[in-house]
This record gives structure tokens, sequence and C-alpha cells, in this order.
């Protein structure tokens, strides 16, 4: 195992969306986050470890192509679980 610290205001992980690369900031009570311009919504906590576990830690870069992926393969279990919507 390996333990890894992690820079939170490098890489922002409740702001940023892999869909339009972008930023946006947000209160702590917005607890689900758009994907991209689409009408589907993530929960905020589920997106965070998503982007994450796709991300390139030693750069404090994020691999939006890696999140969307991943994302989109997992879409269905998510949505049945409750967590996206």
């Amino acid at each position: 195992m390996k333990v890894v610290e992690v820079k939170p205001y490098k890489l922002k992980l409740s702001q940023y969306d892999p869909y339009t690369e972008t930023y946006e900031k947000k209160a702590l009570n917005e607890r689900w986050h758009r994907l991209g311009r689409s009408s589907e919504w993530i929960q905020r906590d589920v997106m965070s470890a998503l982007l994450l576990q796709c991300a390139d830690i030693e750069n404090d870069k994020h691999i939006p192509t890696e999140v969307i992926k991943t994302l989109e393969g997992a879409k269905q279990l998510l949505r049945d679980a409750g967590y996206v919507i």
C-alpha cells in the first residue's frame, strides 16, 4: 500500500468539470455537480473521488479523458445507486 498526500487546492476536485475542462467554485451545501452541459448530475463527493482516481497526482493535473472514460463506464451503476441523476 502506498499513501500519497494530495494538494486539494491544486486539483480543486469539487470544482473541476472534465467535460468542459473548467472550474466552478461551489458552496459547501451544493452537493451535486452538473456533467458538462448535459442534463445529468452526479453527487459531488463521488465526482471528486473519480477525479482523484484518474488524476496525475505527481504533477497535480487532471486527465479529463480518463475521468470521462471511467465515468461513462460506471454511469449506469452510479445511476442505479442514485449517485447520477
